[in-house]
């Protein structure tokens, strides 16, 4: 079982439904970070920082973007940038944070 980063506006990413990043919000991230489209799961699209057999990937889901596949800290990075620009926080599945600037 993988480990997953979750970008998010809630102190604890299992609240992010009390504070949601609007799906709409997270169209215009991705579509000013060029991330492409990889597919989708239960209708909501996936999209890739990285592809191949350690891939990167994104979901919306419930008001947060669920990371998998941050297994190196340029993931981690590109993570935090995305939660800037969104005015939210990384969270890790266990509630370790990663500081953003600024």
């Amino acid at each position: 079982m993988g480990y997953d980063l979750h970008i998010c506006r809630s102190e604890d990413w299992a609240d992010a439904a009390k504070d949601p990043i609007d799906e709409l919000e997270w169209v215009e991230v991705v579509r000013a970070n060029g991330l492409e489209r990889a597919g989708e799961a239960d209708s909501t699209p996936i999209y890739i920082g990285r592809s191949g057999e350690n891939a990167l990937s994104y979901l919306w889901m419930n008001g947060e973007i669920v990371v998998t596949g941050a297994t190196q800290e340029p993931d981690i990075v590109s993570a935090v940038s995305l939660a800037e620009q969104l005015g939210a926080r990384v969270v890790g599945d266990d509630g370790e944070t990663y500081p953003v600037s600024g």
